[in-house]
This record gives C-alpha cells, sequence and structure tokens, in this order.
C-alpha cells in the first residue's frame, strides 16, 4: 500500500538506491514498481551506498521513512 496510509508505523522497505542528498542525511529509494521513496536519516551516512538496501524504519507525515537502520545487500558478493 501507500505509505501515506501508514503514517507513525513501523515499516520495512527494499530499494535500490537512486541518489544520495550531498548532506547525507537523505537518500531515494526506487522500489520494484519504480516507486520513489525518500529516506531521512538522524546522523549523514558514514558510509558509500549503492544497490539494494532493507531500510526498517518509521513513516512521518511527509509519507518519507525515518531509518532507523538499514542493511546493504552487496550484489557483487556471493552469500558465502
Amino acid at each position: 500500500g501507500h505509505l501515506a496510509e501508514r503514517i507513525g508505523q513501523p515499516v520495512c522497505f527494499v530499494g535500490r538506491v537512486e541518489k544520495i542528498h550531498p548532506t547525507g542525511k537523505f537518500f531515494v529509494l526506487s522500489d520494484g514498481e519504480g516507486k520513489h521513496t525518500t529516506v531521512e536519516l538522524s546522523e549523514p551516512l558514514n558510509e558509500e551506498i549503492s544497490g539494494v538496501l532493507e531500510v526498517v524504519g518509521r513513516v512521518t507525515n511527509q509519507a518519507t521513512i525515518m531509518c532507523m537502520s538499514y542493511v546493504q545487500f552487496r550484489e557483487d558478493k556471493s552469500p558465502f
């Protein structure tokens, strides 16, 4: 469903990194359907992110995701 219907609720979102704001405090993910979602961070990123991320956070009033934690799926590495 749409994030706007889930304001204040915890959410887990998997998407591909589309762009990262120069401040490092926002990034944009696209889901499998090509919809873009903005993810906010309380602290600027301290690492390069790319490829597919799983973000765990809470939906804000602006229908963005306030990120609590994220996991980067490195596509170039096998699981083992």
